[in-house]
């Protein structure tokens, strides 16, 4: 059913765009979601290419999950910071910064002040508006401004672009 609604907020042009489902993370007897999947490709037109199981002991990421752990780089590595959000969204874009040994990204949290950076990364948000008004109530607008005052470079990723506007208008929040 989660499929079905979901399909059914697209647009007729995005729909078009679906070719079928993969159901990922399945946890149990295959023989009993049959029914369910062929209720899926009656109601929605679509195949069901595919269930994957949910396979313990890969120890893969969770999709919402933020990788705290700094690394030390080396001494003439860029030094990039990125505000974790409330509620960043795909953080795992940053993973490929994390593992350049010329780079030194370091997650800031709430509380935290931003440290001296060659590049401040603003993260996707789930929810743009609440975690703009989060990032001023901590006082990061001041510290970004500053950062930029003195020449730091500023770029956003998906949410924290829009963040970068000056208007921001997103009636679902």
């Amino acid at each position: 059913a989660h499929l079905v609604g979901t399909l059914a907020c697209l647009s007729e042009s995005e729909r078009a765009r679906v070719a079928g489902f993969v159901i990922n993370r399945f946890r149990g007897d295959i023989s009993l979601l049959t029914p369910g999947l062929d209720w899926l490709t009656a109601q929605t037109g679509k195949p069901v290419f595919g269930v994957l199981p949910y396979l313990h002991g890969l120890h893969l990421d969770a999709e919402d999950a933020v990788q705290t752990a700094q690394r030390t780089a080396s001494v003439d590595a860029l030094r990039v910071v990125i505000p974790v959000l409330p509620r960043v969204s795909n953080h795992t874009d940053f993973d490929a910064l994390r593992a350049h040994p010329q780079v030194d990204v370091r997650l800031v949290g709430p509380g935290q002040p931003i440290p001296p950076a060659d590049l401040i990364i603003l993260p996707g948000s789930k929810s743009v508006q609440a975690d703009l008004a989060w990032l001023r109530a901590n006082g990061w607008e001041a510290a970004i401004a500053r950062h930029l005052r003195y020449g730091g470079k500023l770029i956003g990723i998906c949410g924290g672009m829009q963040m970068l506007g000056r208007r921001l208008h997103d009636p679902r929040g």
